[in-house]
């Protein structure tokens, strides 16, 4: 979720915070909405299947050096001062012994004339050396190692079941079990008795879905409703959608029947919901 500022002309562009925000690549649905002087919904646009890849850590690098250019200029200047002491380093040690630095530490000889009178042995003075002619013992507390197996993997959103003896015919033995799709539920205002409501249809894009006078995704400014006066929740598992009444102070209506506080009621697509003494609602599934 984030707001975009007002728009003074007819026509815009609204861009989304998807790099500050640190969305991960996906397909999603992008759901505009256009508000009221008084945050009421005026008009709301859905855009589906909106396919956004998130830029590598290389490009973000690269673009914060390109809006700083100061920070490439310090990095630049950094190397090559490591650079110069490296030679500096090097240069000054020659100068002081006469002989190549690396020459000098791999251990070999060098006469007054310059060159080297012993071969070069890379093996430390104090190194172990196997005696000839001796098989070589392994130690005595040595063990066999166990190995250990790998951790298990947690379970993803959507798992894959492998069903092995069964009874299951062998060519159907993986079985996908993937996020269910949400049904496009709508709200359409049948009755509004003067008050402050958006008229059309109101389509419900995340649950739970919150009908209220000041909060949630639909605004009533109808003194009879409550601040938070009920909301509607979808079960994936019974493929349904549920009506609640937040303890409102008059009450939530389906098809003229009041609902207990705090207690979901299963909808169904053309039922008539009553929000307070005046408002009624017509929920719809397509």
């Amino acid at each position: 979720n984030f707001t975009a500022p007002a728009i003074s002309e007819t026509s815009g562009t609204i861009i989304v915070p998807t790099r500050v925000n640190r969305v991960p690549d996906g397909r999603y649905t992008v759901v505009v909405r256009v508000l009221a002087r008084n945050n009421n919904v005026y008009s709301t646009a859905v855009y589906e299947e909106v396919a956004y890849q998130a830029p590598s850590i290389f490009q973000r690098i690269g673009a914060a050096l390109a809006a700083s250019p100061i920070f490439l200029i310090a990095i630049l200047i950094v190397v090559m001062l490591v650079v110069g002491f490296l030679m500096y380093n090097s240069t000054r040690q020659k100068s002081l012994s006469g002989t190549p630095v690396l020459q000098g530490r791999l251990g070999g000889q060098v006469n007054s004339r310059g060159k080297q009178t012993g071969p070069v042995i890379p093996v430390a003075d104090d190194e172990p050396i196997a005696a000839r002619n001796r098989p070589s013992t392994p130690p005595a507390a040595a063990t066999r190692a166990t190995p250990t197996p790998p951790p298990a993997q947690p379970a993803s959103a959507n798992a894959t079941m492998i069903a092995e003896n069964a009874g299951v015919d062998s060519s159907a033995k993986t079985m996908m079990a993937s996020t269910p799709v949400i049904p496009l539920a709508k709200l359409t205002v049948v009755q509004a008795a003067g008050t402050v409501t958006p008229t059309g249809i109101v389509t419900l894009q995340s649950f739970p879905f919150i009908i209220g006078r000041t909060e949630g995704g639909l605004i009533i400014g109808e003194q009879n409703v409550s601040r938070k006066h009920a909301q509607i929740t979808f079960d994936a598992a019974r493929n349904a959608f549920y009506l609640t009444d937040l303890n409102s102070s008059n009450g939530t209506r389906l098809n003229n029947q009041r609902l207990t506080p705090e207690q979901p009621t299963q909808l169904t697509s053309g039922t008539m919901i009553g929000i307070g003494p005046n408002v009624v609602l017509r929920f719809e599934i397509s």
